[in-house]
């Protein structure tokens, strides 16, 4: 079997010839409309559990698959936060990529109580979205953009403790080609809805981060309609308070700048985001 080693220095990557058998233990997604499935293995050569996912090569762009794994790698030797990719390999004209399993509670588990209750709980999950900023940040100076934040793509390492860790996956959408409709309705941007003409960047992931911040404090999804003027028709100061009182103005006004319709009005990069999360719970 031909693998593709992601490597690091001057080389991108190394092709090898090598025996693997991998034992499906798990499937967690099968494939949908967006050609990706991702299961849990098991693999011959060493005996450790890894993440499988596998890629309809005609809805998703290989060259973007290599070289995700390729810059992740080289960027981000933090395996506490982000799966390191071993290799990729074709076949029949699926892809498949080979990543570590990483542990976790996803943050749609981890918080199941709706919305946010007292000074105590606000200041926890606004905990969760400081770490998960912090995350965000080191993949976009990686030259990445994720393009599906959502809860179920977060993973808590202890709920009780943000400090020890929040991790992001499944990267599958930074390697699809762009798509009238991409992301998970109630996190996507609107950029990724209907503006096939707006180009996609950090501010995109921004929007994913607010639009998780605000499910994470009002237990609902964040819905609203564009309107004539190129915003949201009925977002205003006061409505995530209605939903969650113990948020404050301040916090609230920045998930709203996070969620502007237009990627120029939001937060310039997740660490500026992550500053602000900190000061409106100081």
């Amino acid at each position: 079997m031909e693998l593709t080693v992601p490597g690091a220095g001057m080389f991108r990557a190394l092709t090898v010839s090598l025996a693997l058998e991998l034992e499906v233990l798990t499937e967690i997604c099968p494939m949908a409309t967006t050609g990706r499935a991702l299961f849990k293995v098991r693999s011959s050569l060493d005996g450790l559990v890894y993440a499988l996912k596998v890629f309809d090569l005609t809805k998703n762009d290989q060259g973007l698959i290599r070289r995700e794994m390729v810059a992740l790698n080289r960027q981000l030797s933090m395996p506490e936060k982000f799966p390191r990719y071993r290799c990729f390999f074709e076949r029949d004209g699926l892809g498949y990529l080979l990543l570590d399993w990483m542990e976790g509670t996803p943050l749609s588990e981890a918080v199941r109580s709706g919305v946010a209750k007292g000074a105590d709980e606000v200041r926890l999950r606004v905990s969760y979205l400081k770490e998960l900023c912090a995350t965000l940040s080191l993949v976009h100076k990686s030259g990445c953009c994720h393009r599906d934040i959502k809860p179920q793509n977060i993973l808590l390492r202890n709920p009780k403790s943000p400090r020890e860790g929040v991790v992001l996956i499944d990267f599958g959408l930074a390697a699809m080609k762009r798509s009238a409709v991409e992301g998970t309705h109630g996190f996507a941007a609107p950029e990724q809805q209907t503006q096939t003409g707006v180009l996609i960047d950090r501010r995109t992931d921004i929007f994913g981060v607010g639009a998780v911040a605000w499910w994470l404090l009002s237990g609902v999804e964040f819905s609203f309609f564009s309107d004539d003027d190129g915003g949201w028709s009925g977002l205003a100061a006061g409505v995530l308070r209605s939903y969650a009182p113990d948020v404050s103005e301040r916090l609230e006004r920045t998930i709203i700048k996070a969620l502007s319709f237009r990627p120029a009005d939001r937060h310039g990069s997740a660490q500026e985001l992550g500053v602000r999360f900190a000061e409106a719970c100081s």
